[in-house]
């Protein structure tokens, strides 16, 4: 997402504006000139305003504006979904940026897609925990409380390189649909993994290296046949593991089946497991 324009009515911005370019904003100003107050009124106009927080310093306090006027705001960006304009307003006294709408930008056309709740989320991918933990830094410095969404995404980056793509969490899936796995997390030679995954008699490996990375897919090979298939690193990646060992060890036991002269081909291999 690339935001364009701000326009807020918030704390000690009166109707002021603020228009961005591509790229890196080095916004630059003395002290008490309102640069926080722009970064608070960017996660609000994101999240939306706490208005449950009782606390001396909530926001709803802190950012009242000084002029006595209503709290509100406008976003205007370039996103996935088009360029869009977000507007969050004060409709009443005790709910103070709680009117919401989100349209395409010179239209009355609503953004289906953005509610007032989920309106961040979506357009950064992020829950509001991880983005204050992360890409926002507020005046006070960073945050350091533990947030369980942002140590999974920085878990799965160390681990494949996507945000989205987690090896431990495939390896919890893999489980529950009563596949035996385990994940290397001791950073062992390629070598040292295959000889302890046939150590323990593993009958598929899944390899991850720099080239699999590049191609977005991870390499499944049997240990007993030695082929290989190609599995997309996506969100499917673990029920298309599965199909794949299924597929893979039916193959095998017709395989068997015919060096004993017994037919099995009246069957197919089940591709999902059984609820």
């Amino acid at each position: 997402m690339e935001i364009k324009r701000l326009a807020a009515t918030f704390g000690k911005l009166e109707q002021e504006q603020l228009e961005l370019s591509p790229g890196l904003n080095l916004i630059e100003a003395p002290n008490e000139s309102g640069k926080s107050t722009w970064t608070a009124f960017l996660r609000v106009m994101l999240y939306g305003l706490n208005t449950r927080d009782r606390s001396p310093n909530a926001d709803k306090r802190r950012y009242l504006p000084w002029s006595g006027s209503a709290m509100e705001g406008v976003l205007e960006a370039a996103a996935d979904l088009g360029d869009i304009t977000l507007l969050r307003r004060t409709a009443r006294a005790n709910s103070p940026m709680g009117a919401f709408s989100a349209v395409y930008t010179g239209t009355a056309q609503a953004v289906t897609d953005l509610t007032a709740a989920s309106c961040g989320e979506t357009l950064l991918g992020v829950p509001q925990d991880v983005f204050e933990r992360s890409a926002y830094i507020r005046q006070t410095g960073l945050a350091v409380e533990q947030s369980k969404a942002l140590e999974q995404r920085i878990t799965s980056l160390v681990t494949t390189g996507e945000e989205d793509t987690s090896f431990t969490g495939a390896a919890d899936q893999l489980r529950r649909q009563g596949v035996h796995a385990q994940c290397d997390l001791m950073g062992r030679s390629v070598k040292a993994q295959m000889k302890y995954a046939n150590k323990i008699g593993a009958k598929y490996v899944i390899v991850l290296g720099e080239d699999e990375l590049q191609k977005g897919e991870a390499l499944l090979k049997s240990m007993h046949s030695g082929k290989t298939a190609a599995i997309r690193l996506d969100g499917s990646f673990s029920d298309t593991v599965y199909e794949e060992i299924m597929s893979s060890a039916y193959a095998e036991l017709e395989e068997a089946a015919d060096n004993l002269g017994l037919d099995i081909h009246g069957g197919e291999p089940p591709l999902s497991r059984p609820t």
